[in-house]
């Protein structure tokens, strides 16, 4: 009597009585026996395949996982190395965005203010020369109203002076006209508008005797 063992999917052998498998009266041929061997070959071979994969699982896996976590861990240093060297200048340029934006709002706040100061300067500018053209205009308007008050006095002058002069030459010649017609005289005279004939022409005398 004996057993067949069988090799399973889960790598483990497996007891078949011949009772279950060739009847009562079982018989092997050469062709079992040497399919049974192969079995056998075969079971001990992925037997060493496991043995020698666990092996480099428990030996050089470890020593190959150790050096990816000591790769990781030095990526991750340099990464915290680059993220607090990044926090840092990002800390640094916020304070100078702060101060930046601290001078800006003063330099807005001087500007308005220039703005503003500039503003009532050119108003203040516009007013006196709006003062100044009423000034000019002014005094323009002034002079030319002196300069007429000149003309017509000096026009007024000058008509009295010519009526006084005139009225005194009227005289005089009425009174030496009166003196030579006397009896005790009876020269004879004449005036600019009368003159003798063959007198000069070119001398007009207001009166002659």
């Amino acid at each position: 009597m004996f057993a067949l063992y069988t090799f399973s999917h889960h790598f483990g052998w497996t007891i078949v009585h011949p009772s279950t498998t060739l009847g009562a009266a079982p018989t092997i041929s050469p062709m079992d026996i040497a399919t049974i061997i192969l079995a056998i070959v075969v079971a001990g071979m992925f037997g060493f395949l496991i043995l020698r994969l666990n092996k480099l699982q428990t030996g050089s896996g470890d020593d190959g996982a150790k050096e990816r976590i000591g790769e990781l861990a030095e990526r991750l240093r340099k990464a915290e190395s680059e993220r607090d060297e990044l926090a840092g200048k990002g800390k640094v340029l916020h304070a100078a965005m702060t101060k930046l934006e601290a001078e800006n709002k003063m330099l807005n706040k001087e500007v308005a203010e220039y703005e503003a100061t500039e503003k009532k300067r050119e108003e203040q500018l516009r007013v006196h020369l709006q003062q100044l053209e009423s000034t000019k205009q002014a005094l323009a308007d002034e002079r030319v109203r002196v300069q007429r008050a000149d003309e017509e006095r000096l026009r007024e002058t000058e008509e009295e002076r010519d009526r006084v002069w005139n009225d005194h030459e009227m005289s005089v010649i009425a009174l030496l006209k009166d003196l030579c017609k006397k009896p005790e005289y009876h020269f004879a005279c004449y005036d600019n508008t009368d003159l003798p004939a063959g007198f000069d022409g070119s001398l007009k005398p207001d009166f002659l005797i």
